[in-house]
């Protein structure tokens, strides 16, 4: 039975010191993590959080409005990723309400905080849309961005 493990134990350090290794000149491969995909994409998105399903990441702004009375720029963000829009309010603001509105279907209004970041649930981007601000203070006036 001895014989048997030595020898097993002896072909194991042989194939271990075969294996390439770092001193040896050769450099180990490291994968890096893949990057985790966007949890919807197109219409599947309509409606939902574009933070909690990452379509923010790699997002860009296509357009911005500011109310005639000043206030918070809000941001029309789109993403390629998932084929989806929103408005975006950075924190600081407080009261400001603004929206993104599709031209034939759902208006997602929000309000602007000093505490967080606001932004409003999704929409299709192969909709028109646009990204609009309440004019403080004026009854119900709103300034958008054009049609996109």
């Amino acid at each position: 039975m001895r014989v048997r493990i030595g020898a097993v134990a002896a072909a194991l350090v042989a194939v271990g010191a075969l294996a390439p290794s770092a001193s040896a000149g050769v450099t180990p491969v490291v994968h890096p993590r893949a990057p985790q995909a966007a949890g919807c994409r197109g219409a599947s998105c309509a409606g939902r959080n574009p933070h909690t399903t990452k379509c923010d990441r790699g997002a860009r702004t296509l357009d911005r409005v500011r109310s005639d009375g000043g206030g918070p720029v809000v941001q029309l963000r789109v993403s390629a990723a998932c084929s989806a829009a929103w408005a975006y309010v950075p924190k600081g603001f407080d009261g400001y309400r603004f929206k993104i509105q599709v031209q034939r279907g759902a208006t997602y209004v929000e309000s602007a905080s000093f505490a967080r970041v606001a932004y409003t649930p999704m929409v299709w981007s192969s909709d028109r849309y646009r990204a609009c601000v309440e004019d403080y203070g004026s009854g119900g006036d709103w300034a958008c961005t054009v049609w996109h």
